[in-house]
């Protein structure tokens, strides 16, 4: 990976013992952390050769991974300040290989969070168990969840028709392929279970690519021009699902894809939701299981006026409600006092309703980034010129919202982009790689 390793960085106790190494990110398309005993690592998998910040709770006992991660001299460097309030040094960073390894798994979380594209949850959870296989030891081990590795190879691989459809496709035959040499090779199993992975193994290696490349036509949502589906009367319209809402893979990513009406009529009022589902092409598992629900809501009153089950139909989640007696009678007020509405999709209990225009800025940013990392894979000239746009109407979302910090973060990326200085496509991940090689 291309990366600053000759950069130098602050380490600098912050009271209390508490230790920071650099600075912690700002982050406007999304942030990710992993957890190391006694630290905290803080990414912004946006910009990928950026060093991650660490927050040390307890330096006697991260010290040592600290050298394993940044190199001696940082090492040293968290020894020489732990003990003393507000002392500060300034340290020359060695990149070593396992922050390589967590730089990668810090671009599986936010592609878990944040992403702009319909990816499979499923390639995302195996290639994030892989990669903790790998950081086995550097890790938390009360953040691995490594145990899930084996239950989920098993998955795939006692059921024909998944490992035919996996090995069909070369990025997700080499993850697994990569699994399950972690899984025979580095993490303690019973004997049983490794002779089952090595007969998956010899399975694996009888397998062929063949597969040919085809661009998914909705990559040309990532770039605002054809992203934007929004607005309608004020009793109908588009709304589009916060991803902090729904989990990636459920509902398509792309602005406005959401529709909604209400109807009333001297009976009452009566609500219909329909929400596209992501067009992801290939699932690991097979189509996931999912519950989504929406909340009819008004700025002009505190509560939901409405909420409704959607349910899977076809490429759409649909569902409809009819209201009470009394929300209809407060419906019919509302629309006479001039109310707007909107609908919220959502996959859980109601959260605190995000800024919606920070909401929307941050999707624009994250729409950017994920361009940029297909852009360099695809060597395609169309994908700048969309990053740029989406970072253009992200920059005026951030500035409307009075978020000086995420404004700057977004233009530093931008200048990023337009100077070509960061190679995003070198941590790809495999559910990605798979939407356009499959």
């Amino acid at each position: 990976m291309t990366n600053d390793r000759h950069l130098e960085v602050s380490v600098r106790n912050i009271g209390l013992g508490v230790v920071l190494i650099g600075e912690e990110p700002v982050a406007p398309a999304g942030g990710a952390s992993v957890s190391i005993p006694g630290a905290t690592l803080d990414f912004d998998p946006a910009l990928p050769s950026r060093l991650p910040s660490c927050l040390i709770a307890d330096p006697g006992v991260a010290a040592p991974l600290v050298g394993q991660i940044y190199g001696a001299a940082v090492r040293d460097g968290v020894i020489e300040v732990c003990g003393d309030d507000a002392a500060e040094v300034t340290c020359r960073v060695e990149w070593q290989p396992p922050l390589t390894l967590l730089t990668q798994l810090a671009a599986v979380r936010f592609c878990q969070t944040s992403s702009a594209l319909p990816l499979d949850p499923g390639l995302l959870r195996l290639e994030e168990l892989a990669l903790l296989g790998e950081l086995e030891g550097i890790v938390d081990p009360d953040d691995e969840g490594i145990d899930d590795l084996y239950p989920m190879l098993e998955a795939v691989m006692s059921r024909q028709e998944l490992m035919e459809a996996a090995c069909r496709r070369p990025s997700v035959l080499r993850l697994l392929a990569d699994a399950l040499d972690i899984l025979a090779g580095t993490l303690p199993l019973p004997d049983e279970r490794r002779d089952v992975t090595l007969q998956w193994l010899a399975a694996l290696d009888e397998a062929h690519e063949t597969h040919r490349y085809q661009a998914p036509e909705w990559l040309s949502y990532l770039s605002p021009e054809l992203a934007l589906a929004a607005g309608g009367e004020p009793l109908a319209g588009r709304a589009t699902a916060d991803w902090g809402d729904v989990p990636v893979g459920l509902l398509s990513r792309r602005e406005g894809q959401v529709a909604w009406e209400v109807q009333v009529d001297d009976a009452g009022a009566a609500v219909e939701v329909v929400a596209k589902s992501a067009e992801t092409p290939y699932r690991l598992l097979g189509e996931p299981d999912g519950y989504l629900a929406f909340d009819l809501v008004s700025p002009e009153w505190p509560l939901p006026l409405v909420a409704g089950n959607l349910k899977r139909r076809g490429a759409d989640w649909v569902g409809a409600v009819r209201l009470g007696d009394n929300a209809a009678k407060r419906l019919r007020r509302l629309v006479e006092d001039g109310a707007t509405f909107d609908v919220r999709v959502r996959s859980g209990d109601p959260q605190p309703m995000p800024n919606p225009i920070s909401a929307e800025a941050r999707r624009w940013t994250s729409r950017a980034v994920f361009a940029l990392r297909l852009g360099y894979v695809l060597a395609d000239e169309h994908r700048l010129p969309a990053a740029s746009e989406s970072l253009g109407r992200a920059s005026s979302l951030w500035e409307l919202a009075d978020d000086q910090p995420e404004l700057e973060a977004t233009r530093e990326l931008m200048r990023r982009a337009e100077a070509l200085s960061e190679s995003w496509g070198e941590t790809l991940t495999v559910a990605e790689s798979v939407l356009i090689d499959g």
